[in-house]
């Protein structure tokens, strides 16, 4: 690769990181999907509270105070499960998806050449692939992330907008 420009290296590799990434693509599915649960929990928050204010503190009605603290713990519970299934199955995706990278990195540095491998010791060798693979699983845990929140905000906002 070092004959290519950097902005070709960085295409190159993300493509190579995007193909094994999506070989566990069922489980970062599984985490989109929970992370849609999320959203759709923090929706309906947002209308328990919207009937709460609307129900008891404006019309007065004092019966749904029963009702509205069953609601708040029932849909923190079901939050904390779709949170909790998200990362789960984000964990799972990305620890294959890094344990499969860091195969594949180990296997290509066996077969290195003697002059290519007497350029650094092997355990430092072995100590960047260890410690670069951890940096990417790292990376795309916040990738991750990164598009959990949105679905969440957009989720919020359409809800704002509709009152």
């Amino acid at each position: 690769m070092s004959n290519l420009s950097p902005k070709d290296e960085e295409r190159v590799i993300l493509k190579f990181l995007w193909s094994r990434i999506v070989e566990h693509k069922k489980w970062l599915l599984l985490s989109f999907v929970f992370a849609g649960g999320a959203a759709f929990v923090q929706y309906q928050t947002i209308n328990l509270v919207q009937s709460a204010l609307d129900k008891v503190f404006i019309a007065k009605d004092w019966s749904l105070l029963k009702h509205l603290a069953f609601l708040t713990v029932a849909l923190f519970f079901f939050d904390g499960i779709t949170d909790f299934f998200h990362r789960l199955c984000l964990r799972i995706g990305m620890e294959r998806t890094i344990r499969q990278l860091r195969r594949e990195l180990f296997e290509r540095f066996l077969v290195l050449s003697p002059e290519q491998t007497s350029l650094s010791s092997s355990g430092e060798a072995v100590t960047r692939l260890i410690s670069d693979t951890s940096v990417i699983g790292q990376g795309l845990h916040v990738v991750a992330d990164l598009l959990r929140e949105p679905l969440i905000l957009v989720t919020i906002f359409v809800k704002i907008f509709m009152l």
